[in-house]
């Protein structure tokens, strides 16, 4: 989707930025380490923890 409404590029650089700065987005709006993380995950691990005794760390 990110080259989808673009040409030809000049170089292979300009292609390959132009990617690195369409994941780093998609990483920033799905919530990665400065973003706000997953919601509900207290939720999903606390279902898990009760499922899994003994297999996930809560510490």
């Amino acid at each position: 989707k990110i080259t989808k409404n673009r040409g030809h590029f000049p170089d292979r650089d300009a292609a390959m930025k132009l990617l690195y700065l369409g994941l780093r987005n998609i990483s920033s709006e799905r919530g990665g380490y400065s973003g706000t993380g997953t919601p509900n995950w207290t939720v999903a691990l606390n279902t898990l923890a009760r499922l899994f005794p003994g297999r996930i760390p809560l510490c």
